[in-house]
């Protein structure tokens, strides 16, 4: 892929917020097939691509901007065990169907959301690695075309975090349009209006509202145990290193 001058490229894992992200930057979402790929070359206006990719598994470009939102790895698994659970039959044939979409995957092995952590954590679940993307991203965090946000800033500041993306992506901001454009970002207007989400919810039982679920974080805290917890903040330190491993919780850097 060559890039266009400022063309930002919107990031991240799954079940991280990236629909939030996209949806404050103005994107929508498009399933382009492969052979259809080689025409983004040919495009000279901005434009928004996303990947659940690690950075080292890109041509990085500084022509591009890049926006990386991350996520606690254990608010990922309760996120995703929602949605994985969600999934329609009609989802998974299509997802055989055209392989180059997304890894093939099966229906979830248990209902039981501490065994399903435990599966991630164990490395034992079908999906690519949480570890891989956010120690790539990380250690290419003072890249100026890169801008990293986290989750839980995103939920506890909403307007300052959409005010410092605007910055970065060069975008100016209409304030006579400011209070709309907040509210159209909000959690619970997303919820509501469901334009964000892929397919308009039609491959998740229960729509809309299956995949936009509850947007919480803290609920795996009355199902891990201790031993649980500490097994997981371990593995995240040997993975990340401490200054990372702490973001990634908290979203506060050192």
């Amino acid at each position: 892929m060559v890039a266009a001058d400022n063309c930002p490229t919107c990031l991240s894992g799954k079940n991280r917020g990236h629909t939030n992200i996209r949806n404050i930057a103005g994107g929508d979402m498009r399933l382009p097939p492969p052979e259809f790929r080689p025409n983004l070359s040919l495009q000279t206006h901005r434009r928004f691509l996303k990947t659940h990719l690690p950075a080292d598994a890109l041509i990085y470009s500084a022509k591009a901007k890049y926006v990386c939102i991350a996520r606690d790895g254990r608010e990922c698994m309760w996120s995703m065990f929602n949605h994985h659970h969600a999934l329609t039959p009609e989802f998974y044939g299509m997802l055989k169907s055209l392989p180059y979409i997304a890894p093939v995957f099966d229906p979830p092995k248990t209902e039981d959301p501490r065994e399903y952590f435990l599966e991630w954590l164990e490395d034992r679940s079908p999906w690519w690695s949480l570890w891989d993307s956010v120690r790539t991203w990380w250690q290419i965090l003072d890249l100026p075309n890169l801008h990293m946000i986290h989750f839980q800033n995103l939920k506890d500041d909403l307007e300052g975090e959409m005010r410092r993306l605007a910055e970065f992506l060069d975008i100016a901001i209409d304030e006579s349009m400011w209070d709309q454009m907040v509210y159209q970002s909000s959690f619970e207007f997303m919820k509501k209006d469901g334009a964000a989400v892929p397919l308009g919810g039609a491959i998740f039982k229960g729509g809309v509202d299956s995949f936009i679920h509850k947007g919480g974080n803290n609920r795996w805290r009355d199902t891990l145990t201790p031993e649980d917890v500490a097994a997981y903040e371990n593995r995240a330190t040997h993975e990340l290193g401490p200054d990372c491993a702490k973001w990634l919780a908290t979203g506060e850097r050192t």
